[in-house]
């Protein structure tokens, strides 16, 4: 198993938490559908890859 990356939920608690501390620039909330929104745009663009089950994936920022 790849150990390599950083766990869905992991990921969607820190953004909310900068994002209920104002610590992101006109964003009070973000919510799981932005999120998985969000990821699937950055990875149709190369800069991440999911891995692992579909819910709760890995995700990867890919390397040129």
């Amino acid at each position: 198993m790849n150990t390599h990356g950083i766990k869905y939920f992991n990921l969607f608690e820190f953004l909310k938490s900068k994002a209920a501390d104002h610590q992101i620039d006109g964003v009070d909330e973000i919510s799981e559908k932005e999120m998985r929104d969000a990821l699937d745009v950055l990875e149709e663009d190369g800069f991440v890859t999911r891995i692992g089950h579909k819910k709760a994936p890995t995700i990867r920022f890919c390397h040129e």
